[in-house]
Parts: structure tokens; C-alpha cells; sequence
């Protein structure tokens, strides 16, 4: 026993050696329970077998300790603040396949690209909408159908076709029915040899004087030769899975045009219109269409018309919202009976007239409209996307090819709840209160099962949700959020101006972090009124942190200025920081970039900050941003949120409006371009003020003749700017000595604003 004892005791002292010295308390009470529990195994006079083992237990007893207790001091040592961070990428068109995590309009997806909807050639347009139900006819103007329909414009409706005939009987053409027949694909056109071979047979019925003559059933796969320009009517049969195909008979073909009971007429049909209006517009590439081809009728086709387009854009209507058409194409001796018009190029078409020009009487069977190249405009939107937890957002990336005249729009929108949209019901008392499900699928479903009374109206959800971004610029971006965001939505827009040519998007990516900084993070600006542009102004920026326990704390923060910033005052809590406990590493001409490492917070704080800047436009927001240096790349920086809007802006005094260049001036003066080193160039500077974006500045040197010298023309934005003159002129020559004028010129959209000055050249 003696010996078991000696080799616990060295076993222990040989574990304690492992354990650091701020352990070396919390070590005794085990060793403690070790030795009692050792007193128990001698007094039972185990077998030594027995006493190994219990030896062993022990040290595993004493390991688990140990590891409990370095877990809290690693917890007590460094509070709540969490020892992991990570940066994500949500990715939609790899993993996440397209139509799987959103809805697209008129788009459609090819080796995992979407792009939008290419035309079939070999569709007949106007008949594909005709079979889906979506084509109609109305006895009205466009522009009166529009005033009819309760203020909803026709023209942003992307679901139905139209067609109308300002000068058809609307009574006697039995609501229209005929005109829908002009595109019910019907008559069918077949040239002289032509084969037909359908599976199951065909169906025909021959001409005859017995006008009960029964269809005769041709065999499978049999050859039928036609004469030229019989006219067949298609149609499917269900039952056999095949198509039925029927000779017309000379009255029958009659009455399936609308053309032989309107336009075949003594009164004069020059001026007639047909109008066609298409749900979009669409790659049109072919027109075609023709009149009944039966004894008697032959000869009944337009003798003279023309064919106008519209492209559907805004900018192609008039004041009232009418087409504003472009000739197609004008035949006013025509002497084809067979309309065939393959247009040069495809091209973008969503309204059509067909307008007789002779006054003969005239027969149309069918009009058809065939198209190839890609639609105009496709649209993808994503579903919610839930990140899981609240998250800083980072940059939005997406894949593109782009072919000529194309573009692609990536826009976004973030909110704090799974639901975009409010849907209300009438309740008991009268008042419209939203539906309350998880979902807006859940909260549609359940609002259209209410009765027609109940139904609410459905808006927006702007309150949890932003409003959607402008179009980012490319791809790499910062993704527009007022601060961390759990639920993130995206919308892809693919456009041509070339019907043949076309945008695809293989991935979209929205970078993400958690867990954030701070819980909430509040921020506000003073002075925010009345501040002269172009002056320096002394701004109090404070920040107020809730920081719970996931949160990781900041030790850096960033405010985006419009001009070079100088910091005077940094307070953390009560406590103003003496300038060697901070740096402003990073700062430069736009941004104040200030570290603390030795001051971080890690709980409830307040963090303010005294700087001098300039001001350059009349209202400047104060962009900011807070980081965890620590975390390195490992965590992106948190957005400083306005509790109210415009605490974080800056608005200049009114009497700055307008004000756009200013603070000119030219160092040295005089110059001596001699290349001693000394003066030997001049600096002009200036300040431009209330610029969106770069606009092109010219600097011109004239001798006082007049005539210019030298010039240069650059693109700038807001903010102080300087260029240099070397005392040369256009050829690369030095001037003359003597005074010379320099003008700065700023071109803007409607005005423009000059400077002028002199200097002297002096050898």
C-alpha cells in the first residue's frame, strides 16, 4: 500500500506541473476528494488490481476538472464577448438552382444560365396567345379601353392581346367573335405537292354536291397530295392524341373570316384598320397573311395597304398615352394575294396596324406573326432569404455575359421580417388589420379565401422592409442596407435593345457575417443645419452601442466625410482618450478612419467623436461604420443606423443653393518655368461643390490677345481639386513671359459656372 501511495503521489506531482499557476487553487479541492476517496479504498482492503483502477479514475476524475475550470476562465476572463466570427456567401444559380429560389417573368434558364425567352420561329404569335386564352377583341380606341378600365392602363399589362377595327359593325359582327377569328389558325395554306403525313390518319372532307357526305379515313402515314392553296382546318383531337385535318367547303371557308362579311362590301375600304395590340413587345422577324383561296374569292385581297409598328416604349407614345407608329412597310399597288414579309432584322414590336390604302373590296383569311431573337425585358425576383440570424451585409456579386446593346440590373432590398407585403382583412369593428401569417404565400392564401367583402387592401411592407435599390453599378458593390439585416431579397432585370442579342447571369453571391458588433447601433450629427458650404465646421459625431451577449464589440470606426477630416476629441463613455491611446491610420481626403485596440467595447457604451471638415453640398449624409479589428477578415464592419431620419445629414445653409464652383486660386504667382527647380510650374485649384457624379471641368490659359495657350480638360466630382501648368503651350513650347489669363470652366446640365484669374511668367 505503501508504494501505491508513493506512485500517486508522483503521478500527481507530475499532473500539477502541466497546470498553470492561476489553477493551482482551484487543484486542491480535488486533490482533497482524491486522498479521501484513497482512505476508503485502504480501509476496504481492496485487491491491488482493484486500487489501479480506481487510480485511474481518479485522473480522469481530475482531467475532466481541469478542463471545466479553463472553460471558465476563459469565459470569466473575456466576458461574453464570442471567440469565433465568419464571413458567408449566400449563392443562388450554383447549389441553389434558379427556379428553386425565386420567380421569373419572360426568362428562361440554360446550362445554368438564365437569360431571357427566345422566340420560336416557327410560332405563329398572334395564335399561341389565341390558344391560350389570351387573346380578345374590343370595340374601342386603345386610348378609350385604357379610361374604360378603371384608371388601369392596358399598356403595363403584360397578360392578354388585343384586336380591333374602328369601322366594323361591333352589332352585326356579333361582339367581334369574327375578328378573333382572324387568328384562330384555322386557314392553313399549303402549296401545290405538298405531303402530309400525320400519325393516325387524316380526316378529310372532300367538296361535294352531297352535303351529307361522310369524312373519309385515310390510312396511317398516307401521302396526301393537295392542290396549291387549299385551305385546311386543324384541329386537335383529345381522344386520339393526333390532329384532325378538314377540307373546307367553299361556305364553311366563308364563314370563318371576317374579312368576307365586313370587307367584302360596295362601300369603299380605303382607311380600313385592323389594330393589334400584344401583351409585350416581342422579337418580331415575319407578317404574313392572306385571304380565302376558293372559287369566287380569289382575286378578294388588298389591292393596296400599309403596315405600321410600335415598339411599346414610353418614350414612342404621344401625350395621351396613343403608339406612336413607324412605317413597315407600304404596297399600294400590291398584287400578291399571299402577304409575305420577312423583316431584315428582328425587331422589337408590341403594336400593329394593317391599314387598307385601296378602296376594293377585300377577303382575309388569317394574319399571323412570327418571331426570333430574345424578348426585350426579363425579370427574376428571388425568394426571402433568410440568413438565419441578424447579419452584416458585405458585397453582392453576380456572374454576367453581355452581348451587344444588353445590360443586366441587379437591384436588392433587406428587411427584419419574413413578409414584404401587408395583407388586410375587415374585422368586426370596421378597421382593415393585416393577417398575421409566417409567410406572404401563407398570408395570400388565406386572404383570398375571404368573401369579397372582407378583403383588405395590399401594400408594401415598408415599415420592416427598405425600398428596393437603384440598380448597382457592377458587380462587387456594397450591398445598400441601413445596418445588419436578417432576411435579404433580390431582383435580376435583363434588357436588349437588339432583338437578336441577348444578357445572361450564371450566380448571384451576397456576402454576410455574424455575429454582428452591436445589437443596435444608434448614431447622430451636430450641427446639422445652417452650415456654410466650403467652410470649416466643427461636427460632434456620437455614437450609442447596445452590445448583448453574441455581440463581439468594436474597436474602430469609419465616417465617410466630403473632404479631408482633422479629429480633436475622442470619448469613450466619460472618458476623453488621450491621443496616444488612439490613431487614425487609413484616414484620407473623403474618410475619418479612427483605431482604439487598447480601449474596445465590449459592453453597453457610448463613443463620441469632435472632428473638423468641410462641407460641399447642401445636404451631406455622414456615412459610418464600426469594425472588430481582432476578428480581421474574419467579420465585416456594421453600418451606424439613424434612430430618425436625417440625424446623421448635414444641411447647408440656403443660401449655398446653387453654388457650385468656388475657392479658386493659383500658386505660385508668378511662375518661372526655367527648370531651376523653383516655381517652375503653377498650381490652379478649386473646389466644386453639389455635383452628382463627374463633370467635365475645363482649364484654359489665354494671352491677353485673347487667343488660348494651353488647355486641359478632365472629369471631376465634388471636392477640392488641382491642376498643373507647366508654363508651356499646346506645342509643348514655353510662353512668352508677361501676364497671362486662366479660366476654369464647369460645364453643368442647364448652366454653366466660370472663374477667372491671372498670372505672370517671369524668366
Amino acid at each position: 500500500m505503501k508504494e501505491f501511495l508513493y506512485r500517486l503521489r508522483i503521478a500527481d506531482c507530475g499532473l500539477r506541473k502541466e497546470i498553470s499557476p492561476q489553477r493551482r487553487k482551484a487543484r486542491k479541492g480535488f486533490q482533497a476528494l482524491d486522498f479521501a476517496f484513497l482512505c476508503v479504498l485502504c480501509d476496504s482492503a481492496v485487491r491491488k488490481s482493484e486500487i489501479r483502477n480506481a487510480k485511474s479514475e481518479i485522473r480522469n476524475l481530475c482531467l475532466y476538472g481541469l478542463l471545466f475550470l479553463t472553460v471558465l476562465f476563459v469565459f470569466v476572463t473575456f466576458g461574453s464577448a464570442p471567440v469565433w466570427a465568419e464571413v458567408e456567401t449566400f449563392v443562388v444559380g450554383e447549389d441553389r438552382l434558379w427556379q428553386e429560389w425565386g420567380t421569373s417573368d419572360a426568362l428562361q434558364e440554360r446550362d445554368g444560365w438564365i437569360r431571357p425567352e427566345e422566340a420560336d420561329s416557327t410560332v405563329n404569335i398572334l395564335n399561341a396567345l389565341y390558344e391560350e386564352g389570351r387573346f380578345f377583341v374590343t370595340n374601342r380606341t386603345l386610348t378609350v379601353f385604357i379610361n374604360k378600365a378603371g384608371g388601369q392602363s392596358y399598356y403595363n399589362s403584360r397578360r392578354d392581346g388585343l384586336i380591333w377595327c374602328p369601322k366594323m359593325d361591333w352589332d352585326s359582327a356579333k361582339g367581334g367573335d369574327g375578328l378573333r377569328r382572324l387568328v384562330d389558325g384555322s386557314g392553313l395554306l399549303v402549296p401545290e405537292g405538298t405531303d402530309l403525313r400525320l400519325r393516325g390518319g387524316l380526316m378529310v372532307s372532300l367538296p361535294t354536291d352531297a352535303p351529307d357526305a361522310d369524312p373519309v379515313r385515310l390510312p396511317n402515314n398516307t401521302d396526301v397530295m393537295l392542290a396549291d392553296s387549299t385551305v385546311l382546318s386543324l384541329r386537335p383531337n383529345t381522344r386520339k392524341k393526333n390532329v384532325d385535318a378538314e377540307l373546307l367547303r367553299t361556305v364553311e371557308a366563308m364563314r370563318d373570316t371576317a374579312g368576307f362579311e365586313f370587307f367584302n362590301r360596295s362601300i369603299p375600304n380605303d382607311g380600313v384598320e385592323i389594330n393589334i395590340a400584344l401583351p409585350a413587345s416581342f422579337p418580331v422577324s415575319r407578317v404574313r397573311f392572306f385571304p380565302l383561296y376558293f372559287q369566287g374569292l380569289e382575286d378578294l385581297y388588298m389591292k393596296g395597304f400599309e403596315i405600321y409598328f410600335n415598339d411599346g416604349r414610353p418614350e414612342t407614345r404621344d401625350a395621351e398615352g396613343n403608339p406612336i407608329y413607324h412605317l413597315f412597310h407600304a404596297a399600294p399597288g400590291n398584287r400578291e394575294a399571299i402577304v409575305d414579309l420577312p423583316l431584315p432584322k428582328p425587331e422589337y414590336v408590341r403594336y400593329i396596324t394593317l391599314k387598307s390604302t385601296a378602296a376594293d373590296p377585300f377577303v382575309i383569311d388569317q394574319i399571323e406573326v412570327y418571331g426570333s431573337g430574345f424578348v426585350p425585358q426579363a425579370l427574376y425576383t428571388s425568394k426571402i432569404i433568410d440568413l438565419g440570424a441578424v447579419a452584416n451585409l458585405g458585397r453582392v456579386r453576380w456572374g454576367e455575359r453581355k452581348e451587344p446593346g444588353t445590360s443586366v440590373s441587379v437591384r436588392t432590398r433587406v428587411g427584419t421580417d419574413n413578409t414584404v407585403y401587408v395583407f388586410t382583412r375587415l374585422n368586426e369593428i370596421g378597421e382593415y388589420v393585416p393577417l398575421e401569417g409566417d409567410s406572404d404565400e401563407e398570408n395570400f392564401e388565406a386572404w383570398t379565401r375571404l368573401t369579397a367583402e372582407a378583403k383588405g387592401p395590399i401594400y408594401e411592407d415598408t415599415e420592416n422592409w427598405s425600398l428596393w435599390s437603384v440598380a448597382y453599378d457592377s458587380s462587387g458593390q456594397e450591398l445598400v442596407t441601413e445596418g445588419p439585416r436578417r432576411y435579404v431579397q433580390f431582383s435580376i432585370a435583363l434588357e436588349s435593345a437588339i432583338a437578336s442579342n441577348k444578357a445572361e447571369v450564371d450566380y448571384l453571391s451576397i456576402d454576410f457575417s455574424r455575429p454582428v458588433m452591436a445589437g443596435t447601433l444608434w448614431g447622430q450629427i451636430a450641427p446639422r443645419k445652417d452650415v456654410e458650404l466650403g467652410k470649416t465646421t466643427s461636427f460632434r459625431y456620437s455614437v450609442h452601442a447596445e452590445i448583448g451577449g453574441d455581440d463581439t464589440g468594436f474597436d474602430t470606426i469609419e465616417i465617410v466625410t466630403s473632404a479631408r477630416a482633422s479629429l480633436d476629441t475622442l470619448r469613450i463613455g466619460n472618458t476623453v482618450l488621450s491621443t496616444e491611446d488612439y490613431n487614425t491610420t487609413g484616414t484620407g481626403d473623403r474618410l475619418l478612419c479612427v483605431h482604439f485596440p487598447n480601449h474596445r467595447i465590449t459592453e453597453t457604451d457610448s463613443l463620441e467623436l469632435v472632428f473638423r471638415t468641410e462641407v460641399l453640398s447642401f445636404g451631406t449624409t455622414f456615412k459610418g461604420w464600426v469594425s472588430a479589428s481582432w476578428l480581421g477578415e474574419e467579420s465585416l464592419s456594421q453600418r451606424i443606423e439613424q434612430r430618425n431620419p436625417g440625424e446623421l445629414s448635414v444641411q447647408g445653409l440656403e443660401a449655398s443653393l446653387g453654388k457650385v464652383l468656388s475657392d479658386a486660386g493659383i500658386v505660385p504667382n508668378p511662375i518661372t518655368p526655367n527648370t531651376d527647380g523653383v516655381n517652375d510650374v503653377a498650381t490652379i485649384f478649386f473646389t466644386l461643390f453639389q455635383v452628382k457624379g463627374a463633370v467635365p471641368v475645363e482649364v484654359t490659359v489665354y494671352a491677353l490677345s485673347g487667343g488660348s495657350v494651353w488647355e486641359k480638360t478632365e472629369s471631376l466630382g465634388i471636392g477640392r481639386h488641382e491642376i498643373i501648368w507647366d508654363g508651356k503651350d499646346l506645342e509643348g513650347e514655353q510662353v512668352p513671359p508677361g501676364m497671362y489669363l486662366y479660366r476654369i470652366l464647369v460645364k453643368g446640365d442647364e448652366k454653366e459656372f466660370v472663374k477667372v484669374g491671372t498670372i505672370v511668367v517671369v524668366y
